[in-house]
């Protein structure tokens, strides 16, 4: 708490042109009525106007300065001043036990967090249109406004009382919207400045919260949209660690009972960027991810009230899954050069379970009901885009495409991770690289697919360029369907 009385004198010379000054004569004025003649509180009163006239004449003659000086900053380290509770009166009151005057039982009202200063609310001219950016426009690039539409809305919500959540979020806007507008990142720079001491802090003293995995979150999609695959990943690790360490996940990247819903959103989102990294040859952060769906059922329903929808989110939150186990198993065989026959055979019974797995979601009853519609992903409207001289496909729902269309290419991962050659190969290789390709051009140049799934569709179109430029199958095919798109 700032001396007010003391910086009132300190500064009462400089301000007011020093100790001979015409104010300080009027100061030693009052002073000296006040020493010689003590007075009670009403006599006071009584002299101040006598006072008050002094000054206005002294003014009137030009006695008294027009220029002053700037008041001296009272708070020069810009810091709060308010959230140590020995000087913010309202948490001293808070901290009183309340008092009962009426004799009736007392309900104690609590707060579930404390207060925090209004220094720490701090929100610049610039940050609105990056806040509307992160309500209106992102959800849509990480592919959360099918499934989860109200999760970022919730985070926002969180991130009112969190400064380095709402910097975060702010440093994710920033960096988008100014890539757009092909301006440098010079604001998104400035925040990550505010915000990595924070969490660095918060880990090195062990006092991490889900608003600091939230930021940890934003800044590991911040980083692979950016380029830094090598930061992606130390995010991801770092991440994961925070999840264990506040008991949001097992150390086998298992969920706890009745998780937070924005948590695991957060988690399964991470999850896919990991899987990303994988296909670059990065180590996986998290490891190999068992069956889930016990828990897809506690925390989903809260965020999504429509149970088909409920159904094909936790069949698209299953295809990360597979993706994740596919990674392992081929990173694990590729560390394995020369395979011992136990050690093979222990890759090739992991193998069978994937497989099956694979061929268990292709019979999941939300699966199957898109199926059941047409033999070709029947639509409204066709779109007339094919691949070769393949029917084309039309499509009913892209979220349902586009997991079609990873699952052929998962297959062809497999079959690669267990033949550990591309060729000569089993013709369901080929059939699933075709299929990519045919979904694919089914699906054309949509403004939803510039915007999500992009590196995981272009995986797919990789795995399936293994098999179609393989030189077991006729040459020109590829270059037939690249002309035509």
């Amino acid at each position: 708490m700032v001396d007010w009385e003391s910086l009132e004198d300190d500064n009462e010379e400089t301000l007011q042109g020093g100790s001979n000054s015409p104010q300080s004569t009027v100061a030693s004025l009052e002073s000296g009525a006040r020493s010689s003649h003590p007075t009670s509180s009403a006599e006071a009163a009584t002299s101040t106007p006598s006072i008050q006239l002094l000054q206005k004449e002294l003014i009137n003659a030009g006695v008294f300065g027009s220029k002053y000086k700037a008041w001296r900053n009272p708070n020069p380290s810009n810091e709060p001043n308010y959230a140590d509770p020995s000087r913010n009166i309202f948490l001293l009151l808070r901290a009183q036990p309340l008092q009962n005057h009426t004799g009736a039982p007392l309900k104690e009202i609590t707060f579930p967090k404390q207060v925090c200063s209004f220094d720490d609310r701090e929100i610049q001219p610039i940050d609105s249109k990056y806040l509307t950016f992160f309500l209106t426009e992102v959800p849509s690039i990480l592919g959360s406004d099918r499934f989860f539409p109200t999760v970022l809305n919730a985070i926002f919500e969180r991130s009112v009382d969190q400064p380095v959540l709402r910097h975060s979020i702010l440093a994710v806007s920033s960096w988008i919207l100014d890539n757009r507008l092909g301006r440098p990142p010079v604001y998104t720079h400035h925040l990550l400045q505010r915000v990595l001491p924070v969490i660095q802090k918060a880990i090195t003293e062990l006092k991490i919260t889900s608003a600091h995995i939230q930021s940890v979150s934003f800044l590991s999609w911040l980083s692979l949209m950016a380029g830094d695959l090598r930061t992606t990943q130390r995010h991801l690790n770092g991440l994961f660690l925070m999840f264990i360490h506040t008991h949001h996940l097992s150390p086998d990247g298992e969920p706890y009972d009745n998780p937070d819903p924005v948590i695991m959103f957060l988690y399964r989102m991470s999850l896919r960027i990991d899987n990303t990294l994988a296909y670059r040859n990065f180590r996986q952060a998290y490891p190999p991810i068992t069956d889930q769906e016990k828990y897809f059922r506690q925390w989903i329903p809260p965020i999504i009230s429509n149970n088909k929808d409920i159904d094909l989110c936790v069949a698209s939150l299953k295809i990360d899954d597979l993706t994740n186990q596919i990674c392992h198993l081929h990173a694990e065989i590729r560390q394995h050069r020369k395979l011992s026959p136990s050690t093979a055979t222990a890759f090739q019974e992991r193998a069978e379970i994937i497989e099956a797995d694979l061929s268990t979601w292709s019979t999941l009853p939300v699966i199957q009901h898109h199926f059941s519609q047409s033999s070709t992903f029947s639509s409204h409207t066709e779109s007339g885009n094919k691949f070769l001289h393949y029917p084309p496909l039309d499509i009913v729902d892209m979220v349902f495409a586009q997991m079609g269309l990873l699952h052929a290419s998962l297959v062809i991962h497999l079959s690669i991770a267990k033949t550990g050659t591309l060729g000569p190969y089993p013709y369901c290789r080929y059939e699933n690289a075709v299929q990519v390709c045919r979904l694919y051009a089914a699906m054309g140049a949509k403004p939803e697919l510039q915007k999500t799934g992009q590196s995981r569709l272009i995986t797919a179109l990789w795995l399936a360029g293994l098999v179609l430029g393989n030189p077991f199958y006729p040459a020109g095919k590829i270059a037939r369907f690249v002309t035509d798109r």
